[in-house]
């Protein structure tokens, strides 16, 4: 396999994950695997998990990442708590940490040095788990305090003219994350960045629930039309679909009550047609395993102007995993490529 980065515009990024630092902007380390089993994945039950690592390492298949989540995230927190039983709240600790090592367990495998086993990713999963719980375990039963010693190698003025860079950059990180990603995902990013500048711990369970998969856009129609006049409107729903290939999107059309009301199908369907042409793939899976196609019609008589509008009806809340890759390793790399060429430049 040649060292190069997925093209696909998928949910996560087309770097590796990036080691953790303050405000996150040290450069991206890229761990390739190297595997000989160039699958994609069919039904995710059926599917070994070499294969899995293969489609989201060559392919950055978010299907395939979820589902090495999905598989091994229950007995990582299992263990985590179990360590931590002596704490206030030992499973919100343990599904803290089986977040951060999951990631961390992406960024650092190598196929190559891995011991034998039938699920090797598991197995060094599950121990990065592991000494991360024990580690904070070992870390509240300590009754002294260390005295961090100081970073004598670092010049206040370089901090100072960094942190000065960064704030500078902010606008045109907003912009350049939004002609290329969902608003909610530019929040997203804002709100994790502070969190960040604050020293603050990342509640990815909980920002799952507040940042959801949402398409806003409004598609208006004439009276008595039917079909799509200037298809670069549809541009952002069909970002929203190329981003986030596990969502299906509810499109309805509607009506006035002085037209034909199967008007309100036709256009629905136009735009089911125009959104059709490019998309990949046509169908996913609801959460019981059926698969459904990714775009559905609706249609209704509307007192209000003739339109399309659109309501994500599956993959519309994303697991705390996926989260957590979206900001590290897709949103991360392309603020952290304004940032160095704002910096770049000053120099």
């Amino acid at each position: 396999m040649s060292r190069r980065a997925s093209t696909s515009a998928d949910c996560f990024s087309q770097s590796g994950p990036t080691a953790e630092g303050p405000g996150g902007f040290r450069r991206a380390q890229p761990v390739w695997y190297r595997s000989a089993v160039p699958t994609r994945p069919t039904h995710p039950e059926e599917t070994h998990e070499a294969a899995l690592l293969a489609a989201w390492f060559e392919r950055r298949d978010e299907r395939a990442a979820e589902e090495l989540w999905r598989r091994y995230q229950r007995l990582a927190v299992a263990i985590g708590a179990r360590i931590l039983r002596g704490t206030s709240a030992p499973l919100d600790e343990a599904r803290g940490i089986a977040d951060e090592m999951f990631v961390r367990a992406l960024g650092r495998w190598d196929a190559e040095r891995a011991a034998p086993s039938e699920a090797p990713f598991r197995s060094f999963y599950v121990t990065l788990v592991k000494h991360a719980a024990l580690d904070r375990a070992r870390r509240r039963e300590r009754v002294h305090v260390v005295a961090e010693a100081p970073d004598v190698g670092a010049d206040p003025r370089d901090q100072l003219h960094a942190a000065i860079t960064l704030r500078e950059s902010l606008p045109r990180m907003r912009e350049a994350l939004a002609r290329r990603f969902l608003p909610q995902d530019v929040a997203l990013f804002e709100r994790w960045l502070a969190e960040q500048s604050e020293g603050g711990r990342i509640p990815w369970t909980a920002w799952a629930e507040e940042f959801p998969v949402e398409v806003e856009e409004v598609i208006g129609f004439a009276l008595h039309q039917a079909e799509v006049e200037h298809v670069r409107e549809l541009e952002p729903i069909a970002r929203a679909l190329r981003l986030c290939p596990k969502v299906q999107v509810a499109v309805r059309g509607t009506a006035t009550p002085e037209e034909e009301a199967e008007l309100a199908d036709q256009r629905a369907a136009a735009v089911i047609r125009a959104l059709t042409e490019d998309l990949d793939p046509r169908t996913t899976r609801t959460p019981d395993g059926a698969s459904v196609p990714r775009l559905i019609p609706r249609a209704e008589v509307d007192a209000g102007p003739p339109r399309v509008d659109f309501e994500v009806t599956v993959g519309r809340t994303r697991t705390p995993a996926a989260l957590r890759m979206r900001v590290t390793s897709v949103l991360l790399p392309a603020a952290r490529a304004v940032f160095e060429a704002d910096a770049g430049g000053e120099r």
